[in-house]
């Protein structure tokens, strides 16, 4: 039976697919097709979700198990055999399922600042999946607690997902300290080959290896200028196909990128709406601190 040995357990919109891509890229480590199978957060059911809106049929759900050890049939000689499920970080009873199956895991979290990350995932949900019936963040913010009680599902609970501690203690309380690794995406974008590095000794791989950090992964339509371009950049697109023909690889991944830069809106969130959710989450943020024992000031600044 071949299971994972490490799993990449959130959060959304924190820098989990290119944490995805560049331990992908590693020889020694085995990363499934589907980057979010989902299993351990579904388990043999189905989303459920009560939201008067549907995910688009792309959005990978894997509640079977068999078809959840199928995609690691394809492992060869890697030590190291993952999957990035961010529904595992604040899915209710998924340590628990996680333990049940591979006790011994490896899992790894990576962290930005709640507020951000909860804006971030609003302009994904509106923009990109189409799934958010708001145009403004406050007003979804402000619906998101009868969405609760309506029980629409966490794809629409931008702000609950941002207590981290809440949704990190299970795990710790779960597995053993030593098995969990905390990162913030503040280190992914100061420097990822120190991080990367890290991820490497706690998953006893080849620490030299250096993937392509000048590449980013999963670079929404979030604060795109034109979703015409942002969809020719990041879609299948005859243009690109063309160019494919033409450009060799580093020009075509140099281009794509400061069209990307050109492309990208700045993002704003009113002052008023960042105080009271910073309100709602001082206390988990310094319940956090604690937990992982980072020092998170710059969250509350």
């Amino acid at each position: 039976m071949t299971l994972p040995n490490f799993l990449i357990i959130g959060s959304q919109k924190s820098g989990t697919s290119s944490l995805y891509r560049y331990l992908k890229a590693h020889p020694q480590i085995f990363m499934t097709r589907i980057k979010e199978p989902k299993f351990f957060a579904l388990e043999s059911d189905d989303f459920g979700f009560n939201a008067p809106y549907s995910l688009p049929e792309e959005v990978a759900r894997i509640a079977d198990f068999d078809a959840y050890q199928a995609l690691f049939a394809d492992a060869g000689d890697e030590t190291a055999l993952g999957e990035a499920s961010t529904w595992y970080l604040y899915t209710p009873g998924t340590a628990e399922r996680i333990r049940k199956y591979i006790p011994d895991v490896k899992l790894i979290a990576i962290l930005r600042q709640p507020v951000e990350r909860a804006y971030s995932n609003f302009l994904h949900a509106r923009n990109y999946l189409k799934i958010e019936p708001y145009h403004d963040f406050a007003q979804a913010i402000r619906a998101e607690d009868e969405r609760f009680r309506q029980q629409w599902g966490h794809p629409w609970y931008y702000k609950r997902k941002g207590f981290y501690y809440r949704h990190l203690k299970p795990y710790f309380d779960t597995f053993q300290r030593e098995q969990i690794r905390v990162y913030l995406m503040d280190d992914l974008k100061a420097d990822a080959a120190t991080l990367l590095k890290d991820i490497y000794r706690f998953l006893d791989v080849d620490d030299t290896f250096q993937p392509d950090f000048a590449r980013r992964y999963n670079v929404s339509a979030n604060s795109a200028r034109s979703q015409t371009l942002h969809n020719v950049l990041n879609k299948p697109h005859p243009v690109k196909a063309a160019l494919r023909r033409l450009l060799p690889p580093t020009v075509r991944r140099q281009l794509k990128l400061k069209l990307q830069q050109k492309n990208r809106a700045p993002q704003t969130i009113s002052p008023e709406i960042r105080a009271e959710l910073m309100r709602e989450f001082k206390g988990d943020i310094l319940k956090l601190q604690d937990l992982i024992g980072r020092d998170l000031s710059t969250w509350l600044n």
